[in-house]
């Protein structure tokens, strides 16, 4: 506490006022004679009294208060112990540790470039304990346990909206959040974050590939291949980023530039069963039989319990223009397989199934199929249902229509 510049020092003499003394002429002027030559003489004590005070009241060198000079140091030495603590730290107690510590330095009386950097190792464990928590939900849903995964990630998103109050410019807590946001179904909330991840880190590749796979899901094509372009400009090899790209031109109906990616994305995966019936459904769409069923032999032989390359396979064998492809008892085994393995929900399944039995004269199972298949599908799609149940009522079977190959200019 400084003292006020109005304060007096110490020490100050008061006189009392003396009473009952008479003066006769006599000693009146005889005093005043006394006065007049003491004069000179009392001015010269004042001033020598008032520089004697002054110099005691100012001393000519104050010593240095050093209680600011330990607060500091010992702020410093906080900051510096959680810091090497981050260089090791893997678990929540770890980062919890971090966190204290960050806090205890916060109550010191800290420059404020020590504050700030406190404040952004906090933020760096915020967002560190997050991940570990994340990690921990999605372990536990593994394991069926919905309620801990769902607790799990709660206190992740606390730790990653922390990380973000305490330094608005970690790019990761906001990568991370827009995840739980995502895996949420909160996908407007998530592309926010990922958008500032982006602005924040443009060279961050997730973040522009989360944004594709959004937009993919929500069936907004043609953005979903702008972030796909961005993520392939900065990571060539990026095998998921080809893939979810040739999925949007196959949504499309750019079936060859759709082809392109999926060659692409298998020579630098060639041991993908998914991305293998995938290029098969291409093919398909293009016509090409051949290709196509190869690629669903090959995605069944990379992994037999693919559902998927199962139902490809069948629907080619049911329904295919060309005769030579057309296989009907292998091809209502396949549409079998298919719904043993994935069950059936799924509306394409119960179309393949419903095909197959048309193909070999099995109407009635046909139309009941077909019936389900309706009742699931999304309305998009129910015309060209209900066009084949008519086909089915009228005891015929689904062809594919034939797809001319378009003459080459030379």
């Amino acid at each position: 506490m400084t003292n006020s510049s109005s304060s007096r020092p110490s020490g100050i003499v008061r006189f009392g006022d003396r009473a009952n003394v008479r003066w006769n002429r006599q000693l009146q002027a005889a005093a005043w004679i006394a006065l007049v030559l003491l004069l000179p003489l009392m001015y010269g004590w004042s001033l020598a009294f008032a520089d004697s005070q002054a110099a005691v009241a100012v001393p000519e060198k104050v010593a240095p208060d050093t209680s600011a000079q330990e607060i500091q140091h010992n702020g410093r030495q906080l900051i510096h112990q959680a810091y090497e603590l981050t260089k090791v730290a893997q678990q929540i107690d770890e980062y919890e540790q971090i966190i204290d510590i960050c806090k205890q330095a916060m109550l010191e009386d800290l420059p404020k470039d020590h504050l700030k950097y406190t404040k952004r190792l906090m933020s760096w464990s915020h967002n560190k304990r997050g991940e570990v928590r994340t990690d921990e939900a999605s372990e536990v849903a593994a394991e069926g346990d919905t309620e801990r995964a769902t607790e799990f990630d709660r206190l992740a998103m606390e730790d990653f909206e922390t990380s973000i109050l305490l330094d608005n410019t970690r790019w990761k807590a906001y990568h991370n959040r827009g995840i739980n946001f995502a895996v949420r179904g909160d996908y407007e909330k998530a592309m926010e974050d990922f958008e500032k991840t982006s602005e924040l880190n443009p060279r961050y590749v997730n973040a522009w590939f989360n944004l594709g796979e959004i937009h993919y899901d929500t069936g907004n094509f043609e953005q979903a291949i702008e972030k796909y372009n961005e993520v392939i400009r900065l990571r060539p090899d990026d095998t998921e980023a080809h893939r979810g790209r040739a999925n949007s031109y196959h949504s499309l109906r750019l079936y060859r530039k759709a082809l392109a990616d999926f060659d692409e994305a298998i020579t630098l995966e060639p041991g993908s069963a998914v991305m293998h019936a995938e290029r098969a459904d291409v093919h398909g769409r293009l016509g090409n039989w051949a290709k196509a069923a190869a690629d669903y032999r090959q995605a069944i032989e990379l992994d037999n319990e693919l559902g998927r390359a199962y139902q490809g396979a069948a629907w080619i064998m049911a329904t295919c223009p060309v005769d030579r492809f057309r296989d009907t008892d292998r091809a209502l085994q396949a549409a079998t397989r298919a719904i043993e393995l994935d069950g059936d929900q799924d509306y394409r399944y119960l179309d393949t199934m419903a095909a197959a039995q048309a193909a070999n004269g099995n109407y009635e199972d046909a139309m009941s199929h077909m019936e389900k298949a309706i009742d699931v599908a999304p309305e998009s799609e129910r015309e060209q249902l209900e066009s084949r149940r008519t086909l089915y009522e009228s005891e015929k079977p689904f062809r594919q229509a034939f797809r001319l190959k378009r003459a080459t200019r030379r």
